[in-house]
């Protein structure tokens, strides 16, 4: 889920950067601005979070080598958007310089960046199914070894111990 909130929040941010260009009123630019803050650090924590872990959010420290070896690759795409979106937003904050070349850096990187998401949350997608089919089987080895324990104490528990309840009610009879 959270690395699926990665593209959502790296669209978001684009969306975010491209408002605070267009937008020219003070109290508006202060709002998008404000926003912009909140989902750009957001979209850190969850980059750090993922790789890692949170105790919070019960995720663990990513070791899967595939995983690992994808956020490698990501992590220049990361670096620029990070540090371009950082400019804009302290060019933002100290006057209306232009944010043009920012802006077009992110938007240049951002598509690398969604695909390797993509790409991350399909490889989560393919360990959470693995996981699942194997509890799945666990869970009908353990169903038929209960059966078996069940039939067995049926066989040699109960039954004889029916047995001797019968021949008792006949000798008291």
């Amino acid at each position: 889920n959270i690395a699926g909130r990665q593209r959502m929040l790296s669209q978001k941010l684009v969306k975010e950067i491209l408002l605070l260009k267009e937008v020219s009123a003070p109290i508006q630019k202060t709002e998008i601005s404000t926003n912009l803050n909140k989902t750009f650090s957001l979209w850190i924590e969850s980059h750090k979070n993922l790789l890692n872990g949170n105790s919070q959010l019960s995720l663990p420290i990513e070791k899967n080598l595939e995983i690992l070896a994808m956020f490698d690759a990501m992590d220049p795409v990361f670096n620029t958007i990070k540090t371009a979106i950082n400019d804009i937003i302290i060019k933002s904050k100290t006057s209306d310089r232009d944010i043009s070349l920012e802006i077009q850096t992110v938007l240049e990187n951002e598509p690398f960046f969604l695909n390797k998401m993509n790409a991350i949350v399909f490889a989560y997608d393919n360990i959470s199914y693995e996981k699942i089919k194997t509890l799945k089987f666990l869970e009908t080895f353990l169903l038929i070894v209960s059966l078996i324990i069940l039939g067995l104490e049926i066989l040699f528990l109960f039954r004889p111990i029916s047995i001797r309840i019968r021949s008792v009610i006949k000798e008291l009879i």
